[in-house]
């Protein structure tokens, strides 16, 4: 699929901004936002490295779904600190009716990938954390989201809330009873 960045910001204005960020003190990058990052996988790469190479930490949010093994070796070469992927269930069809079909397969793959990466090279770059929605398909399932960090390499696992932003996503809040149950879960 071909796409025209060209209404976004060029790259060298993107990676000009990592040159004066170091300049201004900056010591931490989060590359995130409402779109994937991967979308431009060179420019990412690009400004992974510069982060790296001015000595400053960063973080990437990601799907997970669009890594090759060269971005996830270039990740560990340069010692990238930490790349959260986002799964909103701990098995296919409960992620897949969140985001979208194969989104879970494509991403647990190349985290498998990225710990093979990690135990072939040494390292213990980057960190890996995965990041969850808490919906009413997974508020009961914490334990499992564990066992899929554990099967994955990831280190954490980070929750948040669900906001509601249309009426196609009421379905996906917890009920009172499952918030009620979070505890009970949290703990488990």
């Amino acid at each position: 699929i071909a796409v025209d960045y060209k209404n976004e910001l060029p790259d060298e204005v993107f990676l000009r901004l990592i040159d004066d960020g170091a300049a201004a003190g900056v010591h931490e990058w989060f590359i995130m936002g409402s779109g994937e990052p991967m979308m431009r996988p060179e420019l990412l790469m690009n400004l992974c490295a510069k982060i790296r190479a001015h000595g400053m930490i960063g973080h990437i949010q990601s799907n997970g779904c669009l890594f090759t093994r060269a971005h996830l070796e270039h990740l560990v070469d340069i010692q990238w600190n930490t790349l959260r992927i986002s799964l909103d269930g701990p098995d296919e069809s409960t992620n897949d009716r969140i985001r979208s079909k194969t989104s879970f397969k494509r991403a647990t793959e190349n985290l498998k990938l990225l710990a093979e990466i990690k135990r072939e090279r040494a390292s213990a770059a980057p960190t890996v954390i995965l990041y969850a929605v808490l919906t009413s398909l997974n508020g009961d399932r914490l334990d499992q989201l564990v066992d899929l960090a554990h099967e994955t390499g990831a280190e954490s696992i980070e929750l948040s809330t669900m906001v509601l932003h249309s009426e196609e996503g009421r379905p996906f809040l917890l009920t009172e009873a499952q918030k009620a149950a979070l505890p009970e879960h949290l703990e488990k």
